[in-house]
């Protein structure tokens, strides 16, 4: 560049140069420390830690809560060749596996695939207790967990993402919505719909069903009145469409289920499959469109939204379709007991199933109590069938006259 007197000058040029050198090494050494501290803390074990001296301990308990802080939330993480190969695992999951007498026991296969498109579900909040993310950003809390995790989880990895998310969402009064299991819906669509046939879900949630109906030969409808769901569900369809052979076909409408089911046709659907929200015990959203909103009082959350539902699943459905229901009491409100009196009134109960959902994992090693049960309700709707009046003419038995042989 030039001077004011014409002649060129490089100082200021080799001085901003030299800076940008600088900055530069320093951003490179930062990086390596980064990456440094990131593979010993994703690759420590809690055993190992446990064998440490009490100042160590605390020095590893500060480095992971610097890394933590710095990379942010463990939300769930796929790339495109981990969603292929998770799918993959889910179209040859047996379902069979899946009953064990009354119980449906789904494994966790698919669940990250799900929860990948649906980061808001880790902010839910529920009544009493704090969601995962508000304890992520409790300085404290955050160095109480990894504690935790590294004093709980001897054989595992105790500070990579899998095992933060299970500590934090089973800390001290901390709760967070959860999925439905993808291979226990998988069995139940297997079990309760036929090749080709229509099913509706009239609370599509987080997609846990959606994708196990994508693995079979079936027309999912799914009905949503959450935008941030309907925009994670509509991704994920996008997104497999693009990696993988889906046997299945999908639609999301983003509407209100018992204001949208009076517009489907009669007897078009075999299969009604669904998990209503708990009244307000799971604040989706704040938007007008949530049920618990537009009707704000237990009583009339039942004559507003799942009496209709449930009314309306029983006109879409063919004769001899089934209704099946994941739904539970929750405290001070019976939602599970009155779903079932509603359901037997419109339909014929065929079954009740107890789903397995995991509960503390870190905290058991074995047996029922690693688990709770919820029910699942299966109705179905009466097949009329019409015959022809059979006429029965019966004559009397010839009695001999007395004395005849």
């Amino acid at each position: 560049m030039r001077n004011s007197a014409g002649r060129f000058s490089f100082g200021t040029s080799v001085r901003k140069r030299s800076r940008n050198v600088r900055t530069s090494s320093s951003a490179t050494s930062q990086g390596a420390s980064f990456c440094g501290r990131e593979a010993i803390i994703l690759s420590l074990r809690g055993a190992d830690w446990a064998k440490m001296p009490e100042g160590k301990r605390e020095e590893i308990v500060e480095m992971g809560f610097r890394y933590w802080r710095a990379r942010g939330f463990p939300y769930y993480r796929l790339d495109a060749d981990a969603m292929r190969k998770e799918f993959l695992f889910l179209l040859r999951y047996d379902t069979s596996k899946a009953f064990v007498g009354s119980e449906v026991r789904g494994s966790s296969t698919g669940l990250a695939l799900a929860n990948h498109f649906h980061p808001q579900m880790w902010r839910v909040p529920m009544p009493g207790v704090r969601s995962p993310v508000e304890r992520f950003f409790d300085d404290e809390v955050l160095r109480k967990v990894i504690r935790k995790g590294l004093r709980f989880s001897p054989e595992r990895y105790a500070l990579n993402a899998s095992n933060l998310r299970r500590i934090l969402q089973t800390y001290s009064r901390t709760a967070r919505v959860a999925n439905f299991r993808v291979t226990a819906a998988k069995a139940l669509y297997a079990r309760y719909s036929g090749e080709g046939e229509h099913v509706l879900d009239f609370s599509a949630g987080y997609g846990g069903r959606l994708l196990a109906c994508l693995t079979l030969p079936r027309v999912y409808s799914g009905i949503e009145p959450c935008r941030a769901q309907v925009k994670g569900l509509r991704r994920m369809l996008t997104q497999l469409l693009r990696l993988v052979v889906i046997p299945g076909r999908a639609f999301i409408e983003h509407a209100c289920a018992e204001d949208f089911m009076p517009t489907l046709a009669s007897g078009s659907y075999s299969l009604v499959f669904s998990s209503p929200p708990y009244f307000n015990n799971e604040c989706y959203s704040a938007e007008r469109t949530q049920s618990y909103l537009k009707f704000p009082t237990y009583e009339r959350w039942i004559e507003g939204f799942l009496k209709p539902v449930l009314v309306e699943a029983q006109r879409i459905l063919a004769p001899g379709g089934h209704c099946i229901l994941n739904i539970a009491n929750v405290k001070g409100f019976n939602i599970a007991d009155c779903a079932y009196e509603i359901g037997r009134r419109h339909f014929v109960h065929v079954k009740t199933y107890k789903l397995w959902l995991s509960q503390r994992p870190y905290l058991r090693t074995s047996g029922w109590q690693m688990h709770r049960l919820e029910p699942i309700f299966v109705f179905r709707k009466l097949c009329l069938r019409r015959s022809k009046r059979r006429i029965v003419t019966r004559t009397k038995k010839a009695v001999p006259p007395k004395g005849s042989l």
